[in-house]
C-alpha cells in the first residue's frame, strides 16, 4: 500500500480498475492514460442511534461517497529539446612557449585600479548594518 490512509486501498483499486476497463473495452495503452478529473461528492448518509443517558439517544451519521474517476489519453508528443552527446575536447599536450611565458607575466602583474567591492571588509561592512 502506498499510503496509510484508509481510503488509499479503495481508490488504488478504483485506479487500477479504471485502467484495466480501458485496455479491455477502448484498446488503449495504459502509458499513454493519465487522471484527468476525479471527484468525491458527498453520497448518502445513513442515520443510526445510540443510546444516551435518562433514556434518551443521539444519532450517529455513517456517511458515504461517491467517487467518479476519469481518465484522459495522452497524445505523443515530440519532445521539446534534444539532449546531444557532448564533444570531447581534446587537451594540448605541449604549450608554446609564449604561452607559458605569458601565463607568468600575467601573474606577476599587479591591478593598478583596486575595485572598491573586492576589498575584505566591504560586504561586512555592508550587511552588518541594521535594518531600517
Amino acid at each position: 500500500m502506498l499510503n496509510s490512509r484508509r481510503a488509499s486501498p479503495v481508490l488504488l483499486k478504483l485506479l487500477k480498475s479504471a485502467i484495466s476497463n480501458a485496455k479491455n473495452n477502448n484498446k488503449l495503452s495504459s502509458d499513454s492514460l493519465y487522471i484527468k478529473d476525479i471527484r468525491v461528492n458527498q453520497g448518502n448518509m445513513f442515520t443510526r442511534y445510540t443510546p444516551r443517558a435518562k433514556g434518551s439517544a443521539s444519532p450517529i451519521q455513517k456517511k458515504t461517497s461517491h467517487v467518479i474517476l476519469v481518465l484522459g489519453v495522452r497524445e505523443a508528443k515530440p519532445p521539446k529539446f534534444l539532449i546531444k552527446e557532448r564533444e570531447k575536447k581534446v587537451k594540448k599536450t605541449v604549450e608554446s612557449k609564449k604561452d607559458t611565458e605569458n601565463k607568468f607575466k600575467d601573474k606577476d602583474k599587479k591591478a593598478v585600479g583596486v575595485n572598491p567591492i573586492s576589498k575584505p571588509g566591504f560586504f561586512k561592512r555592508v550587511f552588518s548594518r541594521k535594518s531600517i
